[in-house]
């Protein structure tokens, strides 16, 4: 994957998603080929935003200058970036979360992927969903031969960072541990109808890019639905956003009726209605303004000016003929 102009696209890769560039080896740069050549140019365009994280989050439209607010609109408590997409704890991120996590598993069943694995990989998703440290690998999972690929295959995903597997780079250490499961299966019960498939690893990275897919997909539906319970909520959360930026305001820059109504607004925030919060902020507004004003009429009295309209008086018309 060589780019026309400039360094290789592994590397490119690894510098934008902050893997080691070292280990690029590792991943399974064969396998991630064929299942890019497999897709078609639409769905390959998907893939693309994908692998690159190209999506329009929220942080990314107000830095185009095209959105008001770069809070998640499903959480209401942190910037919206890539990674906040996958991590979100808000009810609907985790919901989303679960059901593409659960294709995901169904997926890799239908491939006759050992259980083991499945686990294995459904903990590097939780991880990156939960932000924490990975468990490492059971000791019940086979003989001391597969205890030892088993983690070794783990090590190998390790070093390419654990935030980058749910974007289809996996070790190509998978694939050899799939085909020993299988071989170990087969020699217990010849009769069996599970098969190697050669292309087991491609199916999985593609697994991995509809996993992704589906978590933006639903991100994308739960936000633009036309739902009005749902509207309400967003709408509130953009209004607390507003609210809160003028409630970090350093307090020696507040008047005396601001600090009185910041107090008022932050206790009863979180239970307050739309039609209220939309009542606070433009209080919030004016009363900002008015404190403007005021430091502005106390620079020019303190630096001896005044104002223009004072150094000239009125005249009669009587007074101008004289």
């Amino acid at each position: 994957m060589l780019q026309r102009h400039g360094p290789t696209m592994e590397n490119r890769l690894f510098t934008k998603l902050g893997a080691p560039a070292k280990y690029h080896h590792i991943i399974d740069w064969e396998h991630f080929k064929i299942a890019l050549k497999k897709q078609n140019p639409v769905q390959r365009a998907r893939t693309t935003k994908t692998i690159h994280q190209l999506w329009p989050t929220a942080s990314v439209m107000e830095d185009r200058q095209e959105g008001r607010t770069n809070i998640c609109l499903r959480c209401h408590q942190k910037s919206e970036t890539i990674a906040h997409v996958y991590q979100c704890q808000s009810r609907m991120a985790k919901s989303a979360f679960r059901t593409a996590l659960n294709q995901f598993r169904k997926k890799l069943q239908k491939m006759h992927t050992s259980g083991p694995i499945i686990q294995i990989f459904t903990e590097f998703l939780l991880v990156h969903h939960q932000n924490r440290t990975p468990k490492a690998p059971a000791h019940n999972i086979g003989n001391k031969k597969s205890i030892q690929y088993v983690r070794m295959a783990f090590e190998h995903q390790m070093l390419l960072r654990v935030n980058i597997f749910h974007l289809g780079y996996i070790s190509f250490k998978w694939g050899h541990l799939h085909k020993m499961f299988l071989d170990n299966h087969k020699k217990l019960d010849p009769e069996s109808n599970k098969f190697n498939d050669p292309q087991w690893s491609t199916k999985v990275i593609q697994a991995l890019w509809h996993f992704s897919q589906s978590v933006w997909s639903q991100r994308s539906s739960q936000i633009h639905k036309k739902d009005p319970e749902l509207e309400e909520s967003l709408f509130s959360g953009e209004l607390r956003s507003s609210i809160q930026s003028y409630l970090r305001l350093p307090r020696d820059t507040l008047s005396r009726n601001e600090k009185a109504l910041h107090l008022n607004v932050s206790k009863h925030l979180k239970k307050a209605f739309p039609t209220t919060l939309a009542r606070w902020l433009k209080l919030l507004a004016e009363e900002r303004e008015l404190t403007i004003r005021s430091k502005r009429n106390d620079r020019i009295a303190s630096g001896g000016l005044q104002p223009l309209t004072k150094f000239f008086r009125w005249r009669a018309p009587s007074e101008k003929g004289n």
